[in-house]
């Protein structure tokens, strides 16, 4: 758990100063995003698209999968739940909650694999969901014992998502 530990720490290093420092340009950002172009890319962890161009948050629009592959058309009925159950709450509300829940899917998504569902449950590997928020500068943690979004921090241990 030293590497969670190293990457919240450049978390916090990022709001502080990236974050912190281009209020500006994150002001911008919580309006709405405009890329200037859209890369398919490899999810290969030794080459960041956005790196490579100099690109600003909001430069580019980039999906990483393995081999740059794009799947076939599908029509997106996924979380039409969440919509549903929130349909007297705020559109802002409703985004987020469905953003939130795409991350719950993935993660149960990657449960599918049987390397990845062995690893995790003999402790070897642990799965985390966080979501950036944006407009706030904040990276709250999926905690499955509260089966809610919660601040770094706001808990007493940042609990992995291992559901064998």
């Amino acid at each position: 758990m030293k590497d969670i530990a190293n990457f919240i720490a450049g978390f916090q290093r990022f709001q502080e100063k990236y974050f912190g420092e281009d209020l500006e340009l994150f002001g911008q950002l919580r309006q709405g995003q405009r890329p200037k172009a859209a890369i398919i890319a490899c999810a290969d962890s030794r080459v960041d698209p956005a790196l490579l161009m100099g690109a600003a948050p909001g430069d580019v629009f980039v999906v990483r999968n393995v081999a740059n592959l794009v799947p076939p058309y599908e029509p997106d009925g996924g979380f039409a739940r969440v919509p549903a159950e929130l349909q007297a709450k705020p559109p802002a509300l409703q985004a987020r909650a469905c953003e939130q829940a795409a991350i719950l899917v993935s993660l149960e998504n990657l449960m599918t694999y049987p390397w990845i569902a062995e690893r995790v449950a003999v402790g070897a590997m642990h799965l985390h969901g966080r979501y950036f928020d944006i407009a706030q500068g904040e990276l709250p943690s999926y905690q499955p014992t509260r089966n809610a979004f919660e601040p770094i921090g706001a808990s007493s241990s940042d609990q992995p998502v291992n559901r064998p």
